[in-house]
């Protein structure tokens, strides 16, 4: 009887839970897959520093990653995944593992989240066995989530290119 009682209770309780987001599990397993190590100085007690934002200076931030013997090339997107993947820095066929603050290489423009709203930017690095033609994600508006981006990058006409990836991550508040 006990039993009984007690699965009637599991199957009430597990019926009545709130079916989860599969999606964003699945973004945050893809993000703690990531191998590459991602450091910023342009980082202090969890935001971004004010000097990279778009009103602020328009700085790229500092960032260092490790950097993979087998890579020809690194990648490098800026995406604030609190406004539909909005992609604010996208940087091809980058060689070496530090870009110092303020390089303004690529095509970026720095956070801008609506006035006092506090958004997260995530920086993504994905070292590349080959260099591509063409680069996934449309800089300056929504574009891909990074899962997908690694996808495609992945899914060239060469197959498994992408080595290692990793990230970093802040707030930035307007």
């Amino acid at each position: 009887m006990k039993k009984i009682f007690c699965f009637i209770i599991l199957v009430i309780l597990l019926t009545s839970c709130k079916k989860q987001n599969t999606s964003v599990i699945w973004d945050e397993d893809f993000k703690n897959q990531g191998t590459l190590s991602v450091t910023s100085t342009s980082i202090d007690s969890g935001f971004w520093r004010e000097d990279i934002g778009k009103n602020f200076g328009n700085r790229t931030p500092e960032i260092t990653y490790t950097q993979k013997k087998e890579a020809a090339v690194y990648v490098v997107y800026m995406i604030d995944e609190s406004a539909n993947n909005f992609m604010h820095w996208k940087l091809t066929d980058v060689k070496g593992n530090h870009l110092p603050i303020g390089i303004n290489a690529g095509e970026y423009i720095g956070p801008y989240p609506p006035k006092g709203q506090t958004h997260d930017y995530y920086i993504y690095v994905f070292a590349l066995k080959e260099p591509l033609q063409e680069y996934p994600g449309t800089y300056n508006s929504p574009s891909l989530s990074a899962k997908n981006i690694y996808e495609l990058l992945n899914k060239s006409d060469k197959e498994n290119n992408v080595i290692s990836y990793g990230y970093i991550s802040a707030k930035y508040k307007a």
